[in-house]
């Protein structure tokens, strides 16, 4: 039987949501497909979840590599002419995958497409944005509490609608799940390894809109997405993400379009911000507010330099 996907699943610590991903996919997809799941040294039970959920391919990291690299590292086993990067805390609906090849069959200038994504209490989730800068980066650092509202207005407006019903041209989509033709992928040389963890998503599709091919939301294909689940509990976020890492990804990404200087514009700025936050920490009574804000300071004042696994 031919191989139309290849489904590509990184999994760390996510001994509770593999299973259900594999479930649903198994259930839902009338492509043929194959998987490969590439661990990246979970310490719970994850490789038991695996090995109980049917035939796929497995490869055991002794170390975390990151997401891009073990993307790329799956990649090179893959035998299928379109590759589906799928987070391991995902669940496909009926049809989901089937239409997402069927949208990249009919249409031969769409580089990379991706379903519409649910939280679990089946609100829209945003997974398409716009192509990141580091003035973005700097307000969804900062546009948090009274911010918020400021940010909406400093950033630009996209021309798309998540809750539209036919498919649109969008600038970037999550890697959480997201189908890229495999001619696409090679060209491009995959995922940008120096990105440990995030930003490679909007990296690779910056880099495919540079080389002419487009990005689309497909609204009929639709995919749940239970967010950060094998997060560590206390972990300091950003944006609902693990904030080191996201931090030293933005200074990465910065740092290859637009240079040395606007990374070290970037630190301060968020540096300052930072300080600012610790300032007012300790004039909260609260101490479940004043540890959030304390915690929120420290981490845009600490600025994390490019760390070592993100060069690597």
């Amino acid at each position: 039987m031919q191989v139309h996907i290849s489904v590509l699943i990184i999994t760390h610590n996510s001994a509770h949501e593999i299973g259900p991903c594999l479930d649903t996919l198994a259930q839902h997809t009338r492509v043929p497909y194959e998987i490969i799941v590439v661990d990246n040294a979970s310490a719970d039970d994850t490789m038991d979840a695996i090995r109980r959920s049917g035939s796929l391919r497995l490869v055991t990291n002794t170390t975390n590599v990151g997401f891009a690299a073990a993307v790329n590292q799956a990649t090179r086993l893959a035998g299928g002419r379109y590759l589906l990067l799928l987070n391991p805390d995902t669940q496909v609906h009926e049809g989901a995958i089937d239409r997402l090849v069927a949208f990249l069959d009919s249409h031969p200038s769409v580089g990379i497409c991706a379903p519409r994504v649910l939280a679990v209490d089946g609100c829209l989730r945003h997974n398409c944005f716009a192509f990141e800068t580091p003035w973005s980066f700097f307000w969804f650092g900062v546009g948090v509490g009274p911010l918020h509202r400021v940010r909406r207005w400093m950033l630009r407006r996209t021309n798309w609608n998540i809750a539209a019903d036919t498919p649109q041209t969008v600038e970037a989509v999550t890697g959480a799940v997201m189908l890229v033709r495999r001619e696409l992928f090679e060209q491009l040389g995959g995922l940008d390894e120096r990105f440990f963890m995030y930003c490679e998503d909007g990296d690779f599709c910056y880099r495919a809109h540079q080389q002419g091919w487009k990005t689309m939301l497909v609204p009929d294909a639709v995919v749940t997405h239970v967010r950060g689940a094998s997060t560590p509990p206390d972990t300091p976020l950003l944006n609902g993400m693990i904030g080191a890492y996201l931090l030293a990804s933005r200074y990465h990404y910065t740092q290859k379009y637009w240079g040395q200087v606007a990374v070290v514009v970037l630190r301060l700025a968020n540096a300052t911000v930072g300080a600012l936050f610790l300032l007012v920490s300790r004039l909260l009574i609260d101490k479940t507010a004043r540890a959030n804000v304390s915690r929120y300071g420290r981490l845009l004042w600490g600025t994390p330099a490019l760390r070592k696994e993100v060069k690597q």
